[in-house]
């Protein structure tokens, strides 16, 4: 709990999803979605004047040609930092309360033995008034061109070029481009694998020009048709919600398996790790570092009430650990819970 007392909380989520009958066809196709929580705490304290409902809406439009896609796509959540997922932990802002946003729109163009790639993204966060934490406006624009290579089947290989701005309402205004290396391999539906390796040059307003080595890496991969493993790693550089005149470089990654035991129960175990190192972009010396470990882990089982209505129950149990060389980042935190649900 974010005010270091262990306590209860009733949480019910509800919503619908909608999309068009033109999945993957030629043409157009769309999708609309709503999501709501809310939460039903011990007490005044444990919901430490958080507002108990939580709403996401997100949508797409996409057109499908011979060889060319484009979409459209945008997110909206009213961020009350309830959130007992594992992902949705953010180490700096933990529980404080926004309205976030997020557009996207990408163009794919199939070229002879590859692809010409075009992304451009908008996000924000607006965060309640007194919470101490930054508010984010962010852009960021994508080029990247792979090929494949005669003597590496359902592989691809490309150059990519990422541009963009960071705007965070305490901290100097960044821009940054990145050059970067790109891979991708694909053997199968469900198994693939990326990298990308990148110099980026981050000027900030008023400083010197920062060079860092920049990575991500994943890999999503079907061991068995009952067990799937997935890895990502990544290497990143950004400004900090917390401080003011702060960045930090962020090293780290996250691990998942997921595995079909008998009796039709899904184990799933989930481990994260990021170190954080901060700086000053006024210039000055290390600021402060956080290692912060993650760890979730549950067991479902699925449900099914009639024909149209299927859910599934499952127990876990998730474990947050941020050591910080400034005591006033430090927190732990462990959930345990119960999930029951049902989807018509």
């Amino acid at each position: 709990m974010p005010n270091g007392i262990g306590a209860w909380a009733a949480i019910f989520d509800f919503g619908f999803d909608f999309e068009s009958a033109n999945q993957g066809g030629r043409g157009s196709e769309y999708g609309f979605g709503y999501d709501g929580s809310a939460y039903l705490w011990e007490n005044a304290t444990a919901a430490a004047g958080r507002d108990p409902l939580e709403h996401r809406i997100d949508g797409y439009f996409q057109l499908n040609g011979g060889k060319t896609v484009f979409r459209l796509s945008s997110d909206y959540y009213r961020n009350n930092g309830n959130s007992v997922n594992f992902r949705n932990v953010n180490r700096e802002s933990r529980s404080a309360q926004s309205d976030d946003l997020g557009l996207d729109a990408s163009l794919v163009r199939e070229i002879s033995r590859g692809s010409l790639e075009v992304g451009v993204g908008y996000n924000m966060r607006d965060f309640v008034t007194g919470s101490g934490l930054n508010d984010q406006s962010s852009y960021a624009v994508d080029l990247a061109l792979y090929q494949g290579l005669g003597f590496a089947p359902k592989t691809n290989y490309g150059i990519g070029f990422r541009f963009g701005g960071d705007d965070y309402s305490d901290n100097v205004d960044q821009d940054f481009y990145t050059t970067s290396l790109r891979w991708r391999y694909q053997a199968s539906a469900k198994t693939t694998a990326f990298s990308s390796l990148g110099w980026e040059t981050r000027s900030i307003s008023g400083g010197q020009d920062d060079d860092n080595f920049v990575f991500d890496a994943g890999v999503n991969w079907e061991v068995s048709p009952k067990t799937e493993v997935k890895v990502f790693l990544s290497r990143s550089v950004r400004p900090s919600y917390s401080g003011t005149d702060t960045g930090f470089e962020s090293l780290g990654g996250v691990a998942s398996i997921s595995h079909e035991l008998p009796g039709l129960y899904v184990l799933d175990a989930q481990i994260g790790y990021e170190n954080a190192d901060y700086y000053s972009t006024a210039g000055g010396v290390n600021q402060r570092e956080d290692d912060f470990l993650r760890m979730g882990l549950s067991v479902s089982h699925p449900i099914s009430l009639t024909p149209d209505i299927n859910g599934s129950v499952s127990v876990f149990y998730n474990h947050n650990d941020n050591d910080s060389s400034d005591n006033a980042a430090d927190f732990d935190q462990s959930v345990t819970g119960l999930r029951l649900g049902f989807k018509y």
